[in-house]
């Protein structure tokens, strides 16, 4: 099952109508089947160097490049999800809730203790299980910094005697005893031998020979092509042209003599018309026919191009991921690039942090939950794709769709790369209310002093004049300007209602007595 984190209600729905899907995909895609147990050292001991062919695979990873670029590429993706703490849907349907336990997360982060967390845990896992077809999870008790996790493969681990031991380095190993330690097996089921571990590289040992042979075949062409140019038969009767005097003998026979300064010539020296000027011989007529160039060249060379693509194909179609992957994106742009990463989700990566979530639940965290809290686990280990998933530019579409109320701030954070911990608080998304109001003329007075804005203290306008005020103060007589011309008059001063005295008037008018 596909695994994306839904973080909310919504989320959750939206991953069960994607999960019916993509469950059917992947179900019909994986081809292995995986089983896990917890073995002693006498049963480990007995599984140790079992299985030769698992041998010839981690040869063919260490010397085939493609082979090894397509197995780390997988495990590679698989490290950039995130692991957590989930209750499985009833149904089926969607991915696990997360939810929030202590004991269990504190389970899950015990697998990662280093810097690393579970990154470098679940790449070599999927290696392991991708080459050879087994890992092993081995937890060793350290009386100073307790339980201590290791991811090995089967060559890590030593049988001498009656004791099994984990080789840390070539002159380092710890001892692996039933009462420290724990070792949970995690391997490809065998179709035929259940017991026996299965691997996608294991089936493709005859084609990963073939590409071998022919990148073999290759070097020993290009080796060839270096070392000369094939063999050249000519007659006695061969004479080259006379050389000039003083030159350097190179070769006791005058003709070879010649060819060697005419072939060495153009290249120490580019400006020399040895460069352009073919070499000339002279020959008898009859004897034209007898000079042959005999090159290792065969027709077989043209075909080794077409043979190791092809053979690569197959190679990918082998380890379930798309051809492009080893062979290169060609012309695909950026967005059916994209389809094809999120194809490589579905149909590998998936699988296999399916395969070790289930076990990590089932052999880890639901016994060692048991046995902390003395209750039964519902709870599940399970993976969140979302960083792999991502499609490009999908961002601008988040804030879009954003801005017309489709989707939420918890979407629209999440598609832009960011996290809930990048939420604005309450603070925050008031101030920033706030300002968006304050760029308002017509709000902007009263937003403005609750962001701490002081406004300057501004004086009342002028009570306004009313025009029987004017009329009223031209028949009194008292001081009163006589009509100027055009039959307008002087404004007469107001009186000031605060102060009890006669108001000054702005510049340009009279006040009666003027």
């Amino acid at each position: 099952m596909f695994g994306t984190r839904p973080r909310t209600e919504h989320a959750a729905r939206d991953g069960a109508r994607r999960g019916a899907r993509r469950g059917a995909v992947q179900q019909q895609r994986q081809s292995l089947t995986a089983a896990a147990e917890i073995v002693t050292s006498a049963q480990l001991r007995q599984l140790l160097g079992h299985w030769t062919w698992q041998k010839s695979a981690w040869d063919f990873y260490d010397t085939c490049g493609e082979l090894h670029y397509g197995i780390s590429y997988l495990a590679q993706a698989a490290s950039r999800a995130r692991l957590y703490i989930g209750i499985p849907d009833p149904n089926g349907a969607a991915d696990p809730t997360p939810i929030d336990d202590p004991q269990a997360q504190a389970l899950l982060d015990e697998l990662g203790t280093d810097f690393t967390g579970h990154a470098e845990m679940i790449r070599k896992m999927c290696i392991h299980l991708g080459v050879p077809g087994e890992s092993f999870l081995i937890g060793l008790d350290d009386p100073d910094e307790g339980r201590k996790w290791i991811t090995a493969s089967q060559d890590e681990l030593q049988s001498v005697g009656n004791e099994v031991w984990l080789r840390t380095s070539p002159n380092t190993r710890i001892a692996l005893k039933d009462a420290n330690s724990v070792i949970l097996r995690v391997y490809f089921q065998n179709a035929r031998f259940s017991w026996e571990p299965e691997s996608h590289v294991r089936a493709l040992l005859p084609d990963l020979a073939r590409l071998q042979a022919l990148n073999s075949h290759l070097l020993a062409t290009t080796d060839s092509r270096l070392a000369g140019a094939g063999v050249l038969f000519i007659g006695d009767s061969v004479s080259p042209p006379a050389g000039n005097p003083g030159d350097e003998v190179q070769h006791e026979d005058p003709f070879i003599d010649g060819l060697m300064k005419a072939m060495i010539t153009p290249i120490s020296d580019r400006n020399s018309a040895s460069s352009v000027v073919p070499f000339v011989v002279r020959v008898p007529d009859e004897s034209i026919d007898k000079i042959k160039l005999v090159t290792f060249y065969t027709p077989f060379d043209k075909a080794i191009p077409e043979l190791i693509e092809l053979t690569l194909k197959k190679i990918a179609i082998g380890l379930n991921i798309p051809p492009e992957v080893l062979l290169g994106l060609g012309d695909t742009n950026h967005w059916s690039a994209w389809a094809i990463d999120e194809n490589v989700v579905k149909i590998s990566v998936a699988p296999l942090l399916s395969i070790i979530c289930q076990t990590l639940t089932s052999k880890y965290l639901r016994p060692s939950y048991q046995k902390l809290t003395n209750k039964p686990c519902e709870a599940v280990i399970w993976f969140d794709t979302t960083e792999l998933t991502q499609r490009p530019q999908k961002s601008a579409e988040a804030n879009t769709l954003h801005d017309k109320g489709l989707i939420s701030d918890e979407a629209t954070r999440r598609e832009n790369g960011f996290s809930e911990e990048d939420a604005p608080s309450h603070e925050e998304r008031t101030r920033n209310a706030l300002w968006e109001l304050a760029t308002n003329p017509q709000t902007a007075a009263l937003v403005l002093p609750l962001l701490g804005v002081k406004l300057p203290e501004l004086a009342p306008p002028p009570a306004p004049i009313r025009a029987e005020q004017v009329d009223d103060a031209g028949e009194d007589g008292d001081g009163a300007e006589p009509a100027r011309a055009g039959g307008a008059r002087a404004i007469p001063a107001q009186p000031d209602r605060a102060a009890g005295r006669t108001a000054e008037l702005p510049p340009g008018t009279s006040s009666g007595g003027g």
